[in-house]
């Protein structure tokens, strides 16, 4: 799910502008240092980033230790099925684009593990934005 939304973020960037992402993010973070010099290369290496971050495993543990703690079985397979609903109709209005990706792969329920990390970055704009604002886009999904 990260990565189709990396890849958002890093579509219609020239190669040299994926290079100069590159290169700020690896003086930030060894993370990046591998030889990432093509969007799908580079999409991968975030998303990797991303998942192995406390942050990440953090909401997801969260979202998951509160499920697993509901004393009514159907009382929790209700609510969370309704939260799941909530937050993909919530990304359908947002990110209908992203929504219909997820869809396609059969994702689009599991959107509310990662909507905290997804919230962190607006994707709107993004032929607007700086080599610089990318890296920090991508620098908080990280962390």
């Amino acid at each position: 799910m990260l990565e189709i939304y990396i890849n958002y973020m890093l579509e219609n960037l020239s190669d040299q502008r994926i290079r100069n992402i590159t290169l700020i993010l690896s003086k930030v973070s060894a993370t990046f240092t591998s030889a990432t010099l093509t969007k799908l290369s580079l999409s991968y290496s975030i998303s990797a980033a991303a998942s192995s971050s406390l942050g990440l495993r953090v909401a997801i543990e969260s979202a998951l230790t509160t499920w697993a703690t509901r004393g009514v079985f159907v009382a929790g397979v209700y609510g969370y099925v309704q939260i799941a609903s909530k937050a993909a109709e919530r990304l359908l209005h947002k990110h209908s684009r992203y929504y219909r990706d997820l869809y396609n792969q059969d994702l689009e329920m599991l959107y509310f593990l990662i909507e905290p990390i997804i919230n962190r970055v607006d994707v709107y704009n993004q032929f607007a934005k700086t080599d610089q604002d990318i890296a920090s886009d991508i620098l908080r999904i990280t962390k």
